[in-house]
């Protein structure tokens, strides 16, 4: 492959610049559409089109070109309603949030595979890590010349504006609920809703702490014991981004004894109503899923204390029908995962003989 071929394969062949759909069309129809709807519903087509727009941008930053459609991920076209990525993209640059990229970029942009394709096509060596590779492509040749070459077909590389820089930097929490969506499961109106009511400020991890607050007042309420470890277990994971404290502890431990709790209370209950036999609950004992949480907590064993167990234990004060885990069998499990004894399998028959006894009982 030459130098000119590296980069010919992924010239864009889509040249059109029309339609995208719903809030990343045209102006004119964005403004036939909100003529339609309230102000607060108006603000959140507004604040989505900037979320779209800020996680493209953010994707494609350095050193880009302009592709076909199907080689951008299909998200945008599915979860954002982007008809044609390539006419969005098109849109940005003519609206100035990007400009022509420098050389440096472009290299930049390229992965190492492709960064040594260049360097073997000008003899010269071919190993190092990424930043060497880039300075002896520079240094083999001239800015001007590699640049002829990357564009003598046509193809133009962007980077981001300082409008487009900024435009990324003011919209940085959309891009973190972007890049959190798999693990939160946080609608943007939802989050947009929280963001209304703490006025003057785009921190992030603030609005989230706030909807997860929000989430374990509602799941305690319902006794909904699953989403509120599942709550507690993303209250500790954003604590732990912001620093690893006694705090990301207590909500590690608190998610912990719930996911134990969680896992056979429902068959309790529904034995208990007379939905399910004996024989049902004996053969439907669900294995609670702790390595995570385990593994978790065993990071942060140096914020373990006497304290910070007694601030989990807070969740005894809620009245659980069934008692899965008692505060000593808690206890004991915890100072094996501190000490590095936990062993899974002596665990899980543990909880299975508790949950067994209790049924048994009833």
């Amino acid at each position: 492959m030459s130098f000119l071929d590296l980069f010919k394969k992924n010239k864009s062949k889509n040249n059109t610049i029309d339609s995208l759909r719903t809030s990343t069309s045209s102006d004119d129809s964005k403004s036939n559409n909100l003529e339609h709807i309230d102000d607060n519903e108006r603000k959140i087509a507004r604040e989505k089109n900037n979320f779209y727009k800020a996680v493209f941008l953010d994707r494609y930053s350095t050193g880009v070109h302009i592709m076909s459609d199907t080689e951008y991920p299909r998200y945008f076209y599915y979860d954002f309603g982007i008809e044609s990525p390539s006419s969005f993209h098109k849109k940005l640059i003519r609206e100035g949030y990007y400009s022509p990229s420098e050389i440096s970029d472009i290299l930049e942009s390229m992965r190492i595979s492709d960064l040594k394709i260049v360097l073997k096509n000008l003899n010269t060596t071919i190993t190092g890590k990424k930043s060497e590779l880039i300075n002896r492509i520079l240094n083999s040749t001239s800015s001007d010349h590699l640049m002829l070459v990357l564009q003598s077909d046509g193809t133009e590389f962007y980077s981001l504006s300082d409008k487009g820089k900024k435009f990324v930097k003011k919209h940085a929490d959309y891009i973190l609920l972007f890049k959190h969506r798999d693990k939160l499961h946080i609608e943007f109106e939802d989050y947009i809703s929280a963001k209304k009511f703490l006025p003057g400020t785009n921190n992030f991890y603030f609005v989230i702490q706030s909807i997860l607050k929000d989430q374990e007042f509602e799941n305690w309420k319902n006794n909904n014991y699953g989403s509120l470890a599942f709550a507690y277990q993303n209250m500790g994971d954003i604590s732990s981004e912001i620093s690893n404290s006694e705090e990301t502890l207590i909500y590690y431990l608190k998610a912990l004894y719930l996911q134990i709790v969680s896992a056979n209370y429902q068959n309790l209950l529904l034995y208990k109503e007379g939905v399910y036999s004996k024989y049902d609950c004996k053969k439907g004992f669900i294995k609670p899923y702790l390595s995570y949480l385990v593994m978790k907590i065993y990071e942060l064993r140096e914020f373990y204390s006497q304290d910070v167990l007694d601030a989990a234990y807070k969740v005894f004060d809620h009245y659980f029908e069934f008692v899965l885990c008692d505060k000593e069998t808690f206890g004991c499990l915890i100072k094996d995962i501190a000490n590095n004894d936990f062993d899974n399998g002596q665990w899980i028959n543990k909880f299975a003989e508790i949950y067994l006894n209790i049924f048994t009982n009833l």
